[in-house]
């Protein structure tokens, strides 16, 4: 089994003790930073963060002979989460919420932080009254009993809907009309209110199960000139503004044709591949996750696109059987692609991939893969994680001896 910490990007001793003694601006003053698990380079100001995210890319692509295009930051760098998370705790009489701590399950409480939204902050703040005058009973992971465990509220810059998740150990939480009216009240803006019941102790905040218990079942956003539906459990990306620039420059560097079948790996609620499908002939997208397919074909009819088709399948299932494609698009998760995976895009013979990865190790690993029969005629970095060490990095591939 592959260790995990390869899977990582790791700051260096010197990058810990520098970041450790920088005192950072009063705009980037954090009394959390260092306790929890947030973000990581956040004492450095923004230029420099930078300066270490294009270096990191930099010496990962000098082992392909690779030259990444200067990296792109970002425009906003703060309050810029669309989804919003929060554990829950109760401590003594209080009702408490925050972020683990780094590599470990403590949780450090707070009521402020530099990169979630701040209507979602005010909306957190405020619920933790709430759930405390209406005596909620919170989940405890020790003993499994309580209710409540986590609040996710997603925020629509684009179109101002907000929607509240409230995360449950059972399903209908004793008293929670009570709490629904009270939130209702002091936040009108709220257009969802959603019960989402996830009774396993896991890693994984949301479950597929929600019950709506206000308004719809589904916020509205943008990415670019295309309207998207996204459901509670969607994944969508964090900054949506970065993202509109990540996509759109990526999307640029295609060499898109009106006859083209173009797949999609990976497709989510099918972004990428909806703000391409007006430029080929067909778009096909694989998702294994069933809601997602859901919302991916829903976004199609919603922005009146006829020539895609979403498929609830397993990536690796379908690269074992797919015939050809002109041009594919992947993003994979952490761990990049499968070796079965890289062997079937091969077989499957595109004239060009667009490869965006979340995790610049796993993607150097694949393109050194696919190296013999592809070239990688651009790559560059884009920031879309401001504070934080991760990186986003894009890659185009093109078929050698193809123009």
């Amino acid at each position: 089994m592959q260790d995990e910490s390869y899977f990582e990007l790791r700051l260096s001793d010197e990058d810990l003790s520098s970041i450790a003694k920088t005192v950072p601006s009063k705009e980037q003053y954090c009394p959390h930073f260092l306790k929890c698990g947030g973000c990581q380079l956040l004492n450095w100001d923004y230029d420099r963060q930078i300066q270490w995210k294009a270096n990191q890319l930099e010496l990962l692509c000098k082992e392909l002979n690779l030259k990444p295009e200067p990296f792109l930051k970002a425009r906003v760098i703060t309050g810029y989460r669309h989804k919003n998370t929060y554990t829950l705790k109760a401590y003594k009489s209080q009702i408490e919420g925050g972020f683990y701590a780094m590599n470990s399950k403590n949780l450090v409480s707070i009521n402020h932080c530099l990169i979630q939204d701040p209507q979602a902050e005010v909306i957190f703040n405020d619920l933790k009254t709430i759930l405390k005058q209406n005596k909620q009973q919170i989940f405890d992971p020790a003993t499994e009993e309580g209710y409540l465990k986590h609040l996710v509220i997603r925020v629509s810059a684009s179109t101002n809907e907000v929607m509240v998740i409230l995360v449950n150990s059972k399903s209908d939480f004793p008293g929670r009309k009570n709490v629904v009216n009270a939130l209702r009240k002091a936040h009108p803006e709220i257009t969802s209110i959603v019960e989402n019941t996830n009774p396993k102790v896991t890693p994984y905040v949301l479950s597929n199960t929600n019950t709506v218990l206000f308004g719809k079942d589904t916020i509205t956003d943008k990415i670019g000139s295309r309207v998207f539906k996204l459901g509670p459990s969607s994944f969508f990306q964090v900054h949506p503004q970065q993202a509109e620039l990540m996509f759109t420059e990526a999307l640029a560097h295609l060499d898109l044709r009106k006859t083209d079948t173009l797949v999609d790996l990976y497709c989510g609620v099918g972004v990428m591949a909806l703000m391409v499908a007006d430029k080929v002939n067909s778009v096909i997208g694989i998702e294994s996750n069933p809601v997602a397919v859901r919302y991916a074909t829903e976004n199609a009819k919603l922005n009146g696109i006829t020539n895609a088709k979403f498929m609830k399948k397993d990536v690796d299932e379908y690269m074992s059987s797919a015939t050809g494609a002109d041009l594919v698009l992947m993003d994979p998760p952490r761990e990049g692609a499968s070796m079965a995976f890289i062997n079937n895009l091969i077989k499957m013979n595109p004239r060009q991939i667009l490869y965006i990865s979340c995790n610049p190790l796993t993607q150097m690993r694949d393109l050194k893969q696919l190296g013999q029969q592809y070239r990688v005629t651009w790559i560059q970095g884009i920031d879309l994680f401001p504070h934080t060490k991760h990186i986003e990095s894009m890659a185009l591939l093109t078929k050698k001896g193809s123009r």
